[in-house]
């Protein structure tokens, strides 16, 4: 969707997409949200989706994820601080 232009639908998309942690308990959802709003240049909710990740996964950090996709997010001081 975002490719197609249409990032107000990726957004929504994302969000209806969260789950809680009785369904996904190591947040992996929040991570690929995370991702998800580094590519719309949403942030702010996208370091919240990280910490959401980072918090059930204490010993996942930052230099976990060498990975193309993580670029944005690396670039933003907020990203290595839970």
């Amino acid at each position: 969707m975002l490719s197609a232009g249409m990032p107000d639908s990726a957004r929504a998309v994302a969000e209806r997409a969260r789950l809680g942690s009785d369904v996904d308990p190591t947040r992996n959802i929040a991570f690929w949200e995370a991702v998800v709003r580094s590519f719309l240049g949403d942030m702010d909710e996208a370091i919240t989706q990280w910490n959401v990740h980072v918090a059930a996964n204490p010993d996942v950090t930052a230099e976990d994820h060498g990975y193309w996709y993580m670029e944005a997010l690396r670039t933003d001081p907020r990203f290595s601080a839970p």
